[in-house]
């Protein structure tokens, strides 16, 4: 029996989604297949990038100080025009926050991310003890994240307004539900192990 045009049709389509099917399998077979190494363990396996991340470190730094400059220089100048309307005041003090502020803030975590990144692997010797342990969760949150008013910008979502909030040197989120101590934070925003977090910390 002879096939119809519109038989044909069909079968290429059918055959055409089977092969789309199973190129989306590879696909995720692929994907799964790929290792998940930090940037430590990537730095391992290209050392070349060091110098250029300890150049850009040491420009981030110089940009981060200017930057602060410009911002109490901003500052200096909004006081000094003596606005008596505490509207006017807040608002004029949103523009330097939201324009320059937020920048800073996320330079304070880039920079912070490559010191951490460029920071030699210490050799421990002895185990984690529970002094240390205690000793990294108190360590300020304030040196980890630009705080202001005890709220940050949050590192782990598109954070328009600070919504991470800092109280007893633990962060809560109340945007996208994160909470934890210092040990948590540097785990989950750095990609660090336990031991690297708590090396880091104390």
């Amino acid at each position: 029996m002879k096939k119809t045009k519109k038989q044909t049709y069909h079968n290429k389509e059918y055959y055409q989604e089977l092969y789309d099917d199973e190129l989306q399998r590879l696909e995720r077979q692929w994907k799964l297949s790929i290792p998940k190494l930090t940037n430590k363990e990537w730095l391992a396996i290209f050392p070349e990038a060091r110098p250029n991340l300890e150049v850009r470190l040491k420009e981030m730094k110089k940009e981060y100080k200017t930057l602060i400059s410009e911002i109490e220089k901003d500052l200096k100048d909004l006081y000094e025009k003596d606005i008596k309307d505490d509207f006017s005041r807040w608002f004029c003090e949103e523009i330097i926050r939201t324009w320059k502020g937020e920048a800073l803030n996320e330079m304070s975590k880039k920079i912070v991310g490559l010191r951490l990144l460029l920071s030699p692997e210490k050799k421990v010797v002895n185990s984690i003890t529970n002094s240390m342990v205690e000793q990294a969760k108190q360590y300020p949150f304030e040196n980890l994240i630009q705080v202001k008013n005890n709220f940050a910008l949050c590192p782990f979502h598109n954070d328009k307004r600070p919504s991470f909030h800092i109280k007893d040197n633990k962060g809560r989120c109340f945007g996208c539900g994160w909470h934890g101590d210092t040990i948590q934070f540097l785990m989950d925003k750095e990609d660090l192990s336990f031991r690297e977090a708590i090396e880091y910390l104390t």
